[in-house]
């Protein structure tokens, strides 16, 4: 049986191609449920400084550069 989420298994978030309620925000969908449990604090911490939100295992991003930003300290 073929495993559709298998590439999202190896990563720790995909960057949604949905959009969301604002043309500019951007959606990013957590998907390493461990590394995410473990550094839940840093996470919350880190979307109160750049403006980001924590929904479940998803965060919103303001905008493209804060989603750059999210990528390079997460990735």
């Amino acid at each position: 049986m073929i495993d559709i989420f298998e590439h999202w298994k190896t990563q720790r978030f995909v960057v949604s191609s949905v959009s969301t309620d604002d043309l500019d925000s951007h959606m990013v969908v957590l998907t390493d449920i461990q590394y995410w449990v473990n550094n839940y604090d840093d996470l919350v911490d880190w979307c109160c400084i750049y403006g980001g939100e924590v929904k479940g295992m998803t965060v919103d991003l303001p905008n493209k550069a804060t989603m750059t930003l999210f990528c390079l300290k997460w990735a």
